[in-house]
C-alpha cells in the first residue's frame, strides 16, 4: 500500500505510470498486497511474482481482470497459482465466449499444483501465448501438453522440463 501510495501521490487512486513491478522473493506478499497493485496499476504490463508463496489464484484473477494491458507474468513458484484466467469460478465458459486474457509471456515454473485442468483453462483464455515456461510442474500430463497445442498455436518457446509425466506421445 505505502509503494502503491508514493507512486500514485499526483493522482491518489491511480498510478497510471507503472507499467512494470517486479516483486521476485517478496515471501510476505499475499492477496490483499497484489490487490492494491492490481486496483491502482490498471497500465501494468510486466508483472514479476517469482518465489511469493502467499499468493493464489484469486489474487492472479484480480491482477489480469484489471490490467488488461498485462503481456508478461512470472508466478514461479507460487505453488498456490493452479489457474489464470478471467472467472472467479475458473471454468472455460467465458473463453469460449471470446473473452481472453493478451498474455504474450507466462512463466509458472515450480507452481507444483498445477494440473491439467488448470492448464486447460489457461490454454483457452491465454491462447495468445508466444512464451510459456512449466517446469518441474510435477502434474502436467500428456493431456495437459495437449490442450496447449490445441489453443496455444503462437507458442515459440514452450517449456516443460523435469515434467515427468509428459511422454514422448505427449511431445509428438
Amino acid at each position: 500500500r505505502t509503494l502503491t501510495k508514493r507512486l500514485s501521490y499526483e493522482t491518489p487512486t491511480v498510478c497510471a505510470i507503472v507499467e512494470r513491478v517486479n516483486l521476485n522473493g517478496c515471501e510476505r506478499l499475499t492477496d490483499k498486497g497484489l490487490f492494491t497493485i492490481a486496483r491502482r496499476c490498471s497500465e501494468l504490463r510486466h508483472l514479476e511474482l517469482q518465489g511469493c508463496p502467499n499468493i493464489s489464484n484469486i489474487a492472479v484473477f484480480e491482477v489480469v481482470s484489471r490490467c488488461v494491458n498485462l503481456e508478461h507474468l512470472n508466478v514461479a513458484g507460487c505453488v498456490d497459482v493452479t489457474c489464470i484466467c478471467l472467472t472467479p469460478e475458473a471454468t472455460l465458459q467465458a473463453a469460449q465466449y471470446g473473452k481472453q486474457v493478451y498474455l504474450r509471456h507466462l512463466d509458472m515454473t515450480d507452481c507444483h499444483n498445477l494440473e491439467d485442468s488448470g492448464l486447460q483453462i489457461i490454454a483457452s483464455y491465454c491462447s495468445q501465448l508466444v512464451y510459456l515456461y512449466l517446469r518441474r510442474c510435477f502434474r502436467i500430463t500428456d493431456i495437459g501438453v495437449q490442450y496447449v497445442a490445441n489453443y496455444c498455436t503462437s507458442l515459440k518457446e514452450f517449456s516443460i522440463s523435469d515434467c515427468h509425466n509428459v511422454t514422448d506421445f505427449g511431445l509428438r
